[in-house]
């Protein structure tokens, strides 16, 4: 069995009784996950060392330097942690955080079929409405998607045109858009310039390739492809605020690879800046 040796955590102490309690049953439900379903064992979280609010955080970092795997409860709470070469240590860790040889061989063999080889524009399109809005999810914002949804459907063919341009620029003929397995107005009007290219997840479940044909029962293993495919691209076009885009955005930087955000492009709408 694999083992968390030493966990760092928030200081809870400065929350109500009640969402102390709704964090450390968060922890332990995430505790036994990882012990029933991976054989990871996690501390238990009375076992915590807590570094937050502490009036020199970096000096704490010595007492976990030669802990063998360590874990961190709450990691975006924990702001003021000042790890020296932090960013350095970013880097090498996205260097080495590839995926597996799996996908990366699929990827190879799709990004062949998909544009024949030659170099594509890789767009991730997820707005930030879609989910909310299509399944009616109880979530913040999603009172306005009576406002939303038709102001991103209005805005559908002009942000499609400024990709193309974009394209254009680039003498770019072919496109890869990973999105949600749904109708998308984007994708209709991307493909509506008749020399374009425009492929999608639906086109390599399709596929002949035997391990392609596998991802359309796996979408966890589809998506991880689709990441390499847009890390593989000669272009990248990423989504404002998602951590999908987050992670190919890392893994470009490292080699400097070109990375722009969809709202950036000139002729997208400003209104749709925020849902895009």
């Amino acid at each position: 069995m694999s083992e968390v040796n030493f966990l760092i955590q928030f200081n809870m102490s400065r929350y109500s009784e009640s969402l102390s309690k709704f964090y450390r049953s968060q922890y332990e439900r995430t505790r036994d996950d990882f012990n029933s379903l991976w054989g990871i064992r996690l501390p238990n979280i009375s076992d915590a060392q807590s570094f937050i609010n502490k009036a020199n955080p970096a000096t704490n970092l010595d007492v976990v330097s030669d802990i063998r795997c360590l874990g961190v409860h709450g990691p975006l709470q924990i702001k003021n942690l000042d790890i020296p070469g932090e960013i350095d240590l970013y880097k090498t860790v996205d260097k080495n955080f590839v995926r597996t040889e799996y996908v990366r061989n699929t990827a190879d063999r799709l990004s062949d079929n998909i544009c024949l080889g030659k170099p594509y524009v890789c767009i991730h399109w997820r707005n930030r409405t879609g989910e909310i809005c299509e399944f009616n999810l109880l979530l913040n914002g999603a009172e306005n998607c009576p406002h939303t949804m038709p102001l991103l459907s209005g805005s559908s063919n002009k942000t499609a045109q400024a990709v193309r341009d974009f394209m254009q620029s680039k003498r770019i003929k072919c496109a890869y858009v990973a999105a949600p397995p749904r109708q998308q107005e984007f994708i209709d009007d991307l493909r509506s310039e008749q020399q374009l290219q425009v492929f999608t997840s639906k086109k390599i479940i399709s596929m002949k390739d035997k391990d392609a044909r596998r991802l359309r029962w796996d979408n966890y293993q589809l998506s991880l492809v689709e990441q390499e495919l847009c890390a593989k691209s000669q272009v990248f076009i990423s989504c404002g605020k998602s951590n999908w885009s987050i992670f190919i955005k890392n893994q470009r930087d490292l080699t400097g690879k070109e990375v722009l955000y969809l709202r950036d492009l000139p002729g997208v709408p400003s209104e749709i800046y925020d849902l895009i």
